[in-house]
């Protein structure tokens, strides 16, 4: 296992161009494995969002929560990175992946909605006052 710590502060920092850390080109660097976790990472947010949040009408509201959450990690990471050293990256693919998650999360939500075995589940505790 290979750990690393560097240090970027002072006459030991890195000399590397902060923009360098950033992967700015959508797809052409996409790696499949990572892509297709990012996706299934994003998954139980873009299903239980609208449910905390009360916004179950529109696949858009779960996918902008999913891209201004992905892009909150995608900074932290990139500050992260910048600042303590870590091998973490910035990537615009796991911004794009991240929020197809979450969409494809709200899309598996619908169905459950609209399937009329779960309805009771989901109507305010009405179910349980039976």
């Amino acid at each position: 296992m290979d750990i690393r710590f560097t240090i970027n502060i002072g006459i030991y920092a890195s000399q590397n161009a902060w923009y360098k850390s950033i992967n700015w080109i959508p797809f052409l660097t996409a790696d499949l494995k990572s892509f297709m976790l990012n996706i299934t990472m994003m998954l139980p947010f873009g299903f239980l969002w609208p449910l905390v949040s009360g916004r179950t009408n529109s696949w858009k509201d779960a996918g902008k929560a999913t891209l201004i959450l992905s892009g909150t990690i995608e900074l932290v990471q990139f500050i992260i990175a910048q600042t303590l050293g870590s091998a973490r990256s910035s990537d615009i693919n796991d911004l794009i992946a991240n929020t197809f998650g979450g969409i494809a999360g709200y899309a598996v939500l619908s169905l459950i909605l609209k399937a009329n075995a779960f309805r009771p589940l989901l109507q305010d505790g009405k179910a349980s006052s039976r």
